[in-house]
């Protein structure tokens, strides 16, 4: 049973167009918000950071790649970052104090702010899809978002008896690879297969096709939701 609330911090993994998505937000429900009436970042702050970012990202979508713009688009996803989490934590104080151990109204104070509960709130699910199948195989794609930083992606699959049901993590197969599809084969015609995708910025990871991730270890990936694919 939860005996007390938090907000959640699932933000700061955010790709950066979804960050300036997600500012907007808390200015939003902040913006004359009775219960939390003075952030400890003024909102005018949020604003010009989230602006500065959108700035970048748009540079980005249209073309430019240069090492200095993507150094910027960092620093500045960094900045607003250190503000959101700053809000953050006051909300979830002020939330603790103003609902003296209710637990529901503590929440109620969270989700009136743009932030979400920590534990409640919505998977990552972005344009995800089958794109191709044949006997034994199928190709799975997605479209990286416009400003991503991303150096390509990271693909988590299994077996499954049936559609809808979550894999054991332990037996998963992850795989990098530098473009936006995956191509997988070696599978009895009838198998169903689950697939999820994260978009890899993690320097340090190949770019090639190859098993990279240790489900032993703590996991930094923001994985999209599950699709579920019937091999021909």
């Amino acid at each position: 049973m939860k005996t007390i609330v938090s907000v959640s911090l699932e933000f700061q993994h955010l790709l950066p167009v979804l960050l300036v998505e997600y500012a907007d937000g808390t200015v939003e429900y902040l913006t004359g918000n009775t219960d939390l009436p003075n952030p400890t970042e003024p909102l005018a702050d949020v604003t010009t950071a989230t602006n500065n970012l959108r700035a970048t990202n748009a540079l980005i979508a249209g073309g430019d790649k240069s090492k200095a713009t993507k150094n910027l688009q960092t620093l500045q996803k960094n900045t607003l970052n250190g503000l959101l989490t700053s809000n953050a934590h006051y909300t979830e104080d002020r939330a603790r104090k103003l609902s003296g151990g209710n637990i529901l109204r503590a929440e109620q104070i969270i989700n009136s702010s743009g932030y979400h509960v920590r534990g409640n709130a919505a998977p990552f699910n972005p344009a995800f899809e089958e794109s191709a199948s044949g006997e034994g195989w199928a190709k799975w794609r997605t479209l990286m978002v416009p400003g991503s930083t991303a150096t390509g992606i990271l693909w988590r699959y299994g077996i499954v008896e049936r559609k809808n049901v979550t894999p054991d993590p332990g037996i998963l197969i992850t795989h990098h690879t530098p473009t936006l599809s995956v191509k997988i084969g070696g599978f009895r015609s009838g198998t169903i297969v689950a697939i999820q995708f994260a978009e890899n910025d993690l320097a340090d990871r190949p770019k090639r096709s190859t098993p990279v991730f240790n489900h032993n270890q703590p996991d930094p990936y923001n994985w999209s939701e599950f699709i579920y694919t019937v091999i021909p």
